[in-house]
């Protein structure tokens, strides 16, 4: 019985390698939460979003244990952006806790470019930036000026108490992006 999962399953990989969207969607017969997992973990390695939606359709009736491991993984991935797609997609709440933290918590960490299109990506499937107060917050520490003008603009609300420790440039840099906010806000 081992033989022929191993067998199964060595086939879907191969699929995988060659790009054979066709095969293995034919062959994808998922009966357990190791397979999901594995051909899944596959999937985000080899940057093929259309293989992952395939096993995500095709993954056992319950909830899967290991979707967050698979966000994490996916965060930190090249082509993480289809990928996150892909499982928000699939089920993912934009709102999911990963080690009591929430995902965009982790997104924020990754480089700044990544992490704008990922936060914006969570954001479009429903996450509220403003119900993570931190995001803006760690933004200003890492002084990523793109990422900070990003958050600030798509509605994150700034106390002004939290650029006290701001470096002076920084500070004149954020207090204007919130003026233009302000004003642009002003106009509709």
């Amino acid at each position: 019985m081992l033989s022929l999962f191993l067998n199964q399953h060595r086939r879907l990989e191969n699929a995988l390698k060659k790009d054979d969207l066709k095969t293995f969607r034919n062959r994808l017969s998922i009966t357990t939460d190791i397979e999901a997992k594995s051909l899944a973990f596959s999937c985000i390695t080899l940057a093929k979003p259309d293989f992952l939606a395939a096993v995500m359709e095709h993954k056992p009736a319950r909830p899967l244990d290991f979707v967050h491991e698979l966000a994490i993984e996916t965060i930190k991935s090249t082509s993480a952006a289809p990928l996150l797609s892909t499982l928000l997609k699939a089920g993912l709440s934009p709102n999911t806790l990963i080690n009591d933290e929430p995902l965009a918590a982790h997104v924020i960490k990754q480089p700044y470019d990544h992490a704008m299109v990922l936060l914006s990506l969570l954001n479009q499937h429903g996450l509220d930036l403003n119900e993570i107060p931190s995001l803006l917050t760690t933004a200003i520490h890492t002084g990523e000026r793109p990422l900070i003008k990003y958050l600030i603009e798509s509605g994150m609300v700034l106390e002004k108490a939290k650029l006290e420790d701001v470096e002076n440039e920084l500070k004149t840099y954020i207090e204007r992006l919130l003026i233009d906010k302000q004003l642009r806000d002003s106009w509709q």
